[in-house]
C-alpha cells in the first residue's frame, strides 16, 4: 500500500463501523416493517434473515484482522470498479422497483459484497459467491426433483418423509387438468365427458367419463340400483376403473352401480351431483366421507344450506395456477424446503413474540391460530350455521363439528332419502392414525331426537380393515387391494341388510336400520 493510499483514522473508522450501523438500522427497520404487515409471509421472513446475516457479517469484518484487509481492498479499488459497483446498485434499485421480491434478497447481497471485500482477493471471492451458490442450488434442486419423481428413491425408507413433502408441493390434481375436467356453473367443476389419462408418481390411469361428468360408463346412468357418492377415494384415484370398489361391488352383488364420486367434492356438492342422477330404481346410497370435506360442508350451512360454488373465472385461475405449479422454476424445490424448514419455524416463533398476521397458506405446517375477533363476528352474524338438535350448549370439538356439518347436509338433502338405504363410510389419508369419525357420528345421531327418526342410515367403520399395504406409498390413496377390501365390507353389510338382520351401530346395541324389501 502506497503512502498516499494509507487509510486515515477517520476513514478506517468509517469503513469499519459504517456497515455495522447500516446493517443494524436495516434490521431495525425490517423488524418494524414486518410487524406492521397485515399478511406476514415468506418475503418478510427472507428480509429479516437477510438483514440479520448482513449484521453478523459486518460485525465479523469489523474485527481487527478482517478490518485491515477490508480497508486496504476498498482503497485499492479504482474508479472504474467503483463505477461498475454503482451500476450494480442502480440495477438492484431498478429490480426493486419492478419486482419487490428482489428487494427482500438485497441484504443477502450486501452481506456477500461486504464479505468479499474483506478477503485477500475480493474479485475472485465475489465471483465465487455468485457462481458457487447458484451451481449448488441447481444441483440440490436436481437431487430433490429426482427424489420427487423417481419411485425407487421415493419409496426408500430413509427418503419417504422428504418424498411425501415434495410430492405434496406440486402433485397433479385431476379436476384441474383441462383434458380431464371442465367448469360446472353449480358444482364449480365436473369431469369432462370423454377419455383422458391421469398420471402421477405411482400410477398412470385411463379415465372413461360419461355424459353426467363422472368416472363410469354410460350404461350405469340408466336406473342404477346402487349409487356411490364421494371424493377422490371413491372416484378411483390411482387405480383403473374396474379395480375400484364401486366396480368390484357391482360385479360381486350383481346389481348396477353408478359411481358418481368426483375428486375434491365434499358432501354438499356430492348431493348436488345426486340431484342429476336417475334414482328411479335406486335402493342403496353409499356416501364416502373424508376429513377434508369439513370446510365445504361448514360453508354449506353458513350460506343457508346452499352449495358453495365459484364462477368460471375462479376455476380458470385455479387451472392456470395448477399448470404454472408444474412448470420448471430454478431452485423450485430448494425454495419450498427453505420455506417449510426455515420459514415456518421462524414464523411460529415470531407470531409468539408479537408478529400478528402470519399467512398459513405460505407456511406448510403452520398452526391455525385462533382469531377471537373473527369467531365473535361469525357467532353474531346472520349467516352463522343454523344449530342442529344434536348441538351442545358449549362449542363442539372439531370432530363433533365435522359430524354436525355432515349430518346437516344429509338432513337438508335436495333428494328424498326415505326410500334409500344410506350407507356412510369414512376414509383417512393416514391409516396409522385413523380419526374416529364414524364413532362421533354415532354419538351425534343417538343424542339427537331429530335424527333418531332416520331408520335407514347405516354406518360402516372401514378403517380397521385397512393397513399400510392397502395404500399407495407416497400418494396416500387406496391400492387395488384396498378397494377390494372396501368392496367386500360393503358386500357383507348389504347381504346382512338383505337377509333382514339388524345391524347395530358401534357401542351399546341399538339399531337405526329399517328392514328393506327383497330385491
Amino acid at each position: 500500500m502506497t503512502r498516499s493510499s494509507r487509510p486515515t483514522a477517520a476513514s478506517s473508522a468509517l469503513w469499519r463501523w459504517g456497515p455495522v450501523v447500516s446493517s443494524l438500522a436495516a434490521l431495525a427497520w425490517a423488524v418494524y416493517f414486518t410487524r406492521l404487515s397485515t399478511s406476514f409471509g415468506m418475503r418478510d421472513v427472507t428480509l429479516l434473515i437477510g438483514c440479520s446475516l448482513w449484521l453478523l457479517v459486518s460485525l465479523g469484518v469489523a474485527a481487527p484482522a478482517a478490518h485491515t484487509n477490508l480497508v486496504g481492498n476498498l482503497i485499492a479499488i479504482r474508479r472504474l470498479k467503483l463505477a461498475a459497483l454503482a451500476c450494480v446498485a442502480l440495477l438492484a434499485a431498478a429490480v426493486f422497483v419492478l419486482r419487490p421480491l428482489a428487494f427482500n434478497w438485497l441484504p443477502v447481497a450486501c452481506a456477500f459484497l461486504h464479505a468479499s471485500f474483506a478477503t485477500a482477493k475480493p474479485r475472485r471471492t465475489l465471483v465465487s459467491f455468485a457462481i458457487v451458490p447458484a451451481i449448488t442450488l441447481l444441483l440440490l434442486d436436481g437431487i430433490l426433483a429426482a427424489i420427487r419423481n423417481t419411485p425407487a428413491l421415493a419409496h426408500s425408507a430413509a427418503l419417504q418423509p422428504l418424498a411425501h413433502f415434495l410430492y405434496s408441493l406440486d402433485w397433479t390434481t385431476v379436476h384441474l387438468l383441462p383434458e380431464c375436467a371442465e367448469f360446472d356453473p353449480r358444482l364449480t367443476y365436473r369431469l369432462r365427458p370423454g377419455a383422458c389419462t391421469f398420471s402421477e408418481l405411482e400410477f398412470s390411469t385411463h379415465y372413461k367419463i360419461n355424459s353426467l361428468g363422472v368416472r363410469d360408463d354410460e350404461e350405469s346412468l340408466d336406473a342404477p340400483e346402487i349409487v356411490v357418492l364421494g371424493d377422490s377415494f371413491a372416484m378411483d384415484w390411482g387405480v383403473e376403473q374396474d379395480q375400484s370398489f364401486p366396480s368390484v361391488l357391482e360385479e360381486q352383488v350383481g346389481r348396477k352401480v353408478l359411481n358418481a364420486a368426483v375428486s375434491s367434492y365434499a358432501t354438499a356438492r356430492e348431493f348436488g351431483m345426486l340431484e342429476r342422477t336417475d334414482l328411479s330404481h335406486a335402493r342403496y346410497l353409499i356416501v364416502q366421507y373424508a376429513s377434508n370435506d369439513f370446510e365445504e360442508n361448514r360453508l354449506y350451512a353458513a350460506q343457508g344450506n346452499r352449495i358453495p360454488s365459484r364462477d368460471a373465472a375462479w376455476y380458470s385461475s385455479q387451472v392456470e395456477a395448477h399448470t404454472r405449479n408444474h412448470s420448471f422454476r430454478p431452485a423450485k424445490y430448494v425454495y419450498e424446503v427453505y420455506r417449510a424448514w426455515v420459514g415456518t419455524p421462524l414464523a411460529i416463533r415470531l407470531y409468539r413474540y408479537g408478529w400478528p398476521h402470519p399467512r398459513p397458506e405460505e407456511f406448510p405446517g403452520l398452526p391455525r391460530f385462533r382469531d377471537t375477533a373473527a369467531e365473535q363476528a361469525q357467532s353474531t352474524s346472520s349467516h352463522a350455521r343454523p344449530r342442529l338438535a344434536s348441538d351442545s350448549p358449549t362449542k363442539p370439538a372439531p370432530l363433533r363439528a365435522e359430524a354436525d356439518a355432515f349430518l346437516n347436509v344429509l338432513a337438508t338433502s335436495p333428494v328424498d332419502l326415505s326410500a334409500l338405504q344410506v350407507i356412510v363410510l369414512s376414509f383417512d389419508f393416514d391409516h396409522r392414525r385413523p380419526r374416529p369419525f364414524i364413532a362421533e357420528l354415532t354419538t351425534a345421531i343417538r343424542n339427537s331426537p331429530q335424527l333418531q327418526t332416520w331408520n335407514n342410515l347405516h354406518l360402516l367403520d372401514i378403517m380397521p380393515t385397512l393397513g399400510r399395504e392397502d395404500y399407495l406409498t407416497i400418494d396416500s390413496h387406496l391400492t387395488p387391494q384396498g378397494h377390494a377390501k372396501v368392496a367386500e365390507s360393503l358386500l357383507q353389510l348389504i347381504r346382512r341388510i338383505e337377509s333382514h338382520e339388524l345391524v347395530s351401530l358401534p357401542g351399546p346395541a341399538r339399531s337405526l336400520f329399517q328392514r328393506p324389501a327383497p330385491w
